[in-house]
């Protein structure tokens, strides 16, 4: 890749990076170490013009966090940031709402739905940069310094200057003298030095000398990095030969805490002076990773001398974050402006639509697909184009999602816009449908309006409102559909309750005829249920537990049908539960009704009898009863044969598509008892994983799964959503990356939603998604995939 203007391009090698966060080099490997420093040189070269301003990063948002005091580290992130045109806000603890009790990671949730992409992060304690690093997923978090544990970027200006100097680190002697004890700066060189192939000494008093270095070593591994990193504690012995001396940072507090007996002895005996120098080889190079207590660690003549490359330091500070910063986002697509061409080559490439099932290449391009097929030569590939390989993987449309609640507004505590298309994104879900049970409710074109803008400014992926039948949805007079229609709304619902009123629902059908758009209802008889809290059956009566007969959903269907048969109106039946429910639509679709529906991938993977602690093939849990709260939802999970008859009414094609009913909740209300807690499972993350097991048992064809969670609910919304279920040339680029066979544990953790509640927390599934893009934008990678 270039970058630059056209009169003056650099070389980057960062097109092949799939790096998301830097935490430390413990997981860098010696060639990925190497193309940073090779990328850190070309930025140099752009610090070298009179204009040092590339527009690479136009459009992107960098925040630095720093919770410690910070010269050199945080103005070269924010110099590094703003030369290559970023946005940079910094962020410190005093004056946030960190001084008003807000912790680190609420903190950076509330940055990545700001639609942030790089967070920088200084903390003084150990891990804080893994904390974000595992709860934000749509942004890059890069380590500035956390404790006593790391600090890559500094290590990463280290090898740069090193190399430039020696022209190469193989076999190079470093000797590193001080307080290795307390630095994270030595822990981090101790990773790249020893992966690129130097040969490191500590060096300084046993009491700042970690143990586990002085002794214990025999229980590493023999191609340990650390195995073979040599401890002297004399100087004079240790500096015979060195290519380079580093000294360390004494900090003033570590004799007050009895580590050292007086800083007169420090002195003589480790400070590095000209006279220790000359020990070392001729020309060997002198560092500190600053700030430096003048006179201390490193005599002042040294300090100023020949042999310093420590302000050069501080200039390549600047390149090796600016290659970082460019490494992170390079070929992500820009959230301002059109995205870059992305071809994805080699993938199995599954779109029903076209009646596609087969090895090939995609190339994205200005946010549309540009071509789809066979393996592309690279002459129809443009320049700067990003590659992304996919053997293996599976690609399809994106999924669409027609039935998920986003709590906003309202209800921004159980779920908001922007943390629940980030699950979807997570679940490979490119556009979402938001029902209107919020408050207020979607009934009226200002709720609309506030969805759309909410939509436009914090949302992941695309976003439709669903308007409401009535008015509050209080079941008693129609809404303003035509209004509704006009502001964007897609259909109609009042998902929560159903439509009681056998008249209102006629109306509602029959007013909707012209307006081209479905009523979609929920199907239940609350008479026959007034206090049911899961299916009637065994599973209830162990439980003690008021149950909801399949009658109360099959009478309310029945209902519908024969509305919708009598007006011709278009009807969508939303999370079909049991195995009647199933044969009355496939009845009245042989008769000619008018008539969609769908399925949740609870109901067609999680049964009844998992209230008990029943985990499928793992059978109940040990102990007492579960009680599990996280099965509670509406409708309720029902039997095993409910289960088979709805997995072959979606093969058979009766069910249209898979909608998740996505149903995020406070902890709180899952944490009470079972008729008290909250009905509703958080979905969108775990859909696929659960749905793929259909396919793993071949219960169902992938083409088939693909089909229901794309073409299916794109016909249900009308002929002009088709364009966001197929990879035709010319459609937007709204595309799902899997890997069907990659397995994974359910951790809540480490969801995007707000929403923990699932019950298949700790539960291992098979497939999961890799990337999502939308509009050929990359919203979502999994890099441990």
């Amino acid at each position: 890749m270039a970058l630059g203007n056209e009169s003056q391009d650099v070389a980057l090698t960062a097109s092949a990076s799939t790096r998301r966060n830097v935490l430390d080099l413990d997981d860098f490997s010696a060639e990925e170490i190497t193309s940073v420093l090779d990328d850190t040189g070309a930025m140099v070269e752009v610090l070298r013009r009179d204009i040092k301003k590339v527009p690479t990063l136009r459009g992107r948002v960098v925040v630095t966090m720093f919770y410690e005091s910070s010269t050199r580290t945080r103005i070269s992130f924010e110099e590094a940031g703003k030369v290559l045109s970023a946005d940079v806000i910094n962020m410190s603890s005093s004056g946030s709402s960190v001084d008003k009790g807000e912790s680190l990671l609420n903190t950076g949730l509330t940055i990545q739905a700001m639609g942030v992409d790089v967070v920088i992060i200084r903390h003084p304690h150990s891990g804080a940069p893994y904390l974000l690093a595992r709860h934000l997923p749509q942004v890059s978090v890069i380590n500035a310094g956390d404790g006593m544990h790391a600090h890559p970027t500094q290590a990463l200006l280290d090898l740069y200057t090193m190399r430039e100097k020696l022209g190469s680190l193989g076999g190079s002697k470093v000797v590193i003298v001080g307080d290795v004890l307390h630095s994270r700066v030595a822990r981090s060189d101790l990773w790249g030095l020893t992966r690129m192939g130097a040969q490191v000494t500590l060096c300084g008093p046993t009491t700042l000398i970690p143990l586990d270095l002085l002794s214990g070593r025999d229980e590493l591994e023999e191609d340990h990095p650390f195995a073979h990193v040599d401890v002297d504690t004399d100087l004079d012995r240790a500096i015979e030969g060195a290519d380079v001396v580093m000294a360390l940072r004494l900090q003033s507090e570590r004799q007050q805490s009895g580590f050292l007996p007086s800083l007169r002895e420090y002195i003589r005996r480790w400070q590095v002076t000209e006279e220790r120098l000359a020990r070392a080889k001729p020309g060997a190079l002198v560092m500190h990773p600053g700030p430096m207590n003048e006179g201390v660690e490193i005599s002042t003549a040294l300090a100023h001398g020949e042999s310093s490359v420590i302000e050069e330091q501080v200039t390549n500070g600047v390149a090796v974050r600016m290659a970082l910063l460019y490494r992170l986002c390079a070929g992500r697509g820009n959230r301002i402006g059109e995205p870059g061409p992305v071809l994805i080559k080699g993938a199995r490439i599954v779109d029903p639509g076209r009646g596609v099932d087969a090895v090939g290449d995609v190339l994205t391009q200005e946010g549309r697909i540009a071509s789809a097929g066979p393996t592309l030569s690279p002459s129809d590939v443009p320049d700067g184009t990003h590659s992304i390989p996919a053997n293996g993987l599976v690609l399809a449309p994106g999924f669409i999602d027609l039935h998920s609640h986003l709590r906003e507004p309202g209800y921004e505590y159980k779920e908001t816009i922007a943390t629940g298309t980030a699950a979807a994104a997570r679940g490979g879900f490119t556009t979402v449908c938001c029902m209107p049970n919020t408050d207020p409710a979607i009934d009226n074109e200002a709720v609309v309006e506030l969805v759309k803008r909410r939509a436009e400014s914090d949302g992941v992926v695309r976003v439709f409102p669903i308007g409401c039948v009535t008015k509050g949805r209080k079941g008693r007079e129609l809404a303003e559909m035509e209004e509704l229609a006009a502001a964007g709304v897609v259909a109609y619902s009042d998902d929560g309750d159903p439509v009681y009123d056998h008249n209102l629902m006629r109306l509602a059908l029959t007013y909707t005829l012209d307006l081209g758009m479905p009523i979609s209802n929920h199907c239940q008889e609350h008479s026959l249920c007034p206090r049911g809290v899961m299916a009637e059956g065994w599973t209830a009566t162990r439980l003690g537990l008021p149950g909801i007969p399949a009658a109360a959903e099959e009478s309310m269907v029945a209902r519908d049908l024969a509305l919708a048969e009598m007006t011709g109106g278009w009807l969508h039946l939303a999370h079909l539960s049991t195995a009647g429910s199933v044969d009355l639509v496939r009845q009245a679709k042989n008769r000619g009704v008018s008539v969609t529906c769908e399925v949740c991938p609870h109901h067609l993977f999680i049964t009844d009898e998992w209230a008990l602690g029943y985990q499928g093939d793992k059978g109940r849990a040990a102990g007492p009863l579960n009680y599990d709260t996280s099965t509670k939802v509406y409708p309720p999970l029902r039997s095993q044969t409910d289960v088979e008859a709805l997995i072959a009414g979606l093969a058979e094609g009766v069910i249209d598509c898979i909608a998740t009913d996505h149903a995020p909740h406070e902890v709180a209300s899952k944490q009470v008892t079972y008729e008290e807690a909250s009905f509703g499972i958080s979905v969108l993350e775990t859909a696929l994983g659960s749905l793929m097991s259909l396919v793993h048992h071949g219960r169902i064809s992938l083409s088939t799964l693909v089909a229901r969670l794309t073409v299916g609910p794109s016909r249900v919304l009308g002929p002009s959503f088709e364009k966001y279920a197929t990879l035709e040339a010319g459609s937007p680029a709204d595309l799902v990356l899997l890997d069907p066979d990659a397995e994974w544990t359910v951790d809540t953790r480490q969801f995007a939603s707000k929403g923990k509640n699932t019950p298949l927390e700790g539960v291992s599934l098979k497939g999961r998604v890799t990337s999502t893009m939308v509009d050929g934008r990359l919203v979502y990678q999994d890099y441990g995939v």
